[in-house]
């Protein structure tokens, strides 16, 4: 049959069997039962509209009714053509249509796929749309679910995905649970909850914060990727203003992490990372593993302090400098300006223990091993050790007091 729009069929009461006469009857209006109605008495089958019933009601045309009742689990052979149920035969769009390829519209007489719901909702809002509502009934006990399942292909009865809600509490109450199949597993694991709060836990069933991501038997990693030579930002805010961000910027020619704090202008930006490690604090291109610079200059030197340590009243305060393993490299400070940036240096050679003073690029003053002092030698000879300059003097001593002074020099021999 080419069409089929069952509206309503309607059984009340038992029907055991309909016998026709031989002779078709004569309706009250003149009109033949038999011209429409074939009975076959001797197979069982009745025609409506067909002379030759080949099943126990074969129909030729649109059947219509205003009702139909019960389960239709005897319906069969309906193989070709289409099947809607709605609220006129002319109108399937208002119900439910099924097309010959078995895809099922609801709300819509052309269905693209197996199931298309389709309806015009004025109303907006959460809750108010077209929707498919899955309800599981029994609400007496905690983690009753309702679920979609999700499969691929034939080998398997296992659902590859499924979608879950979950109670979470005796009261109206409920978390959103993603589980997938993992190759090798037996069934569909947890991945992913939203919990009634809206907390989101990736690889556990209780996330704490509105974010939370755990894995117990690996590494846990957050990645945030992006197009080729872009940057990649991570932002924090405050009721939608940045308060903070943290950008990665691999447009640069060297690669860094910029760091601002209290917006995202550059004014804002107060620590860079460079790929190879060099930190600086007030310059985006620092050429040292630390480099500081307040951006102010007063006769072109820095005019105020960038590097404080202040402990608390209980500790001492103190930089470390340690050397490479085989302790065979010196450390140095260097102090200079923005046109020459070693005046001066302190320098510690491990090699010999020394301490070296220096400036104008040479050495002036060394403390040895044995805390012998040189000045103007880098091996002092004694506790204090002067060497001769070529010009001027060697060592001067001068008072300032006007009245009753000594300028005394003692020189001792210890025998």
């Amino acid at each position: 049959m080419t069409g089929f729009v069952l509206s309503s069929l309607v059984f009340a009461g038992s029907v055991s069997a309909i016998v026709w006469p031989d002779s078709p009857a004569t309706e009250p209006d003149g009109g033949k039962i038999g011209a429409l109605i074939t009975p076959d008495n001797t197979n069982s089958r009745v025609g409506i509209n067909n002379a030759t019933p080949a099943t126990a009601l074969d129909v030729t045309g649109t059947v219509t009714a205003t009702e139909f009742v019960g389960g239709g689990a005897g319906l069969t052979g309906i193989v070709e053509g289409d099947l809607s149920y709605g609220s006129s035969a002319s109108s399937p769009d208002d119900a439910v249509y099924v097309d010959d390829d078995g895809d099922v519209g609801i709300g819509t007489a052309s269905p693209t796929t197996n199931l298309e719901i389709k309806d015009a909702v004025a109303t907006s809002g959460l809750g108010n749309g077209t929707a498919l509502y899955i309800r599981n009934t029994d609400g007496a006990a905690i983690d009753r679910r309702a679920e979609l399942r999700f499969a691929a292909g034939t080998s398997s009865d296992l659902p590859y995905g499924i979608i879950s809600v979950s109670r979470s509490s005796t009261d109206a109450a409920g978390d959103m649970i993603f589980a997938t199949l993992k190759d090798g597993e037996g069934a569909a694991v947890e991945r992913m909850r939203i919990d009634n709060v809206g907390n989101v836990g990736i690889g556990t069933t209780s996330p704490g914060s509105e974010l939370v991501v755990a894995d117990s038997s690996a590494v846990a990693e957050l990645r945030i990727d992006s197009a080729a030579s872009n940057e990649v930002k991570l932002s924090f805010q405050e009721a939608g203003t940045t308060k903070g961000l943290i950008d990665y910027r691999a447009d640069q020619t060297t690669e860094r992490f910029d760091f601002f704090v209290g917006g995202s202008a550059a004014g804002n930006r107060v620590m860079v990372l460079e790929d190879g490690g060099n930190v600086g604090i007030g310059t985006v291109s620092p050429t040292t593993l630390l480099e500081l610079n307040d951006g102010t200059t007063q006769g072109g030197y820095l005019a105020e302090t960038m590097l404080g340590i202040n402990p608390d009243d209980s500790s001492d305060s103190a930089i470390s400098f340690l050397a490479d393993s085989t302790g065979t490299l010196d450390q140095t400070i260097y102090f200079g300006d923005q046109a020459d940036a070693d005046e001066g240096y302190i320098r510690y050679t491990h090699t010999t223990d020394s301490m070296f003073f220096g400036q104008n690029g040479g050495d002036v003053m060394t403390i040895d091993s044995s805390g012998d002092v040189g000045i103007g030698t880098t091996a002092p000879g004694a506790k204090l050790d002067i060497a001769t300059p070529t010009s001027g003097k060697a060592l001067e001593v001068n008072g300032t007091e006007s009245k009753h002074f000594v300028h005394k020099l003692n020189f001792y021999n210890h025998f």
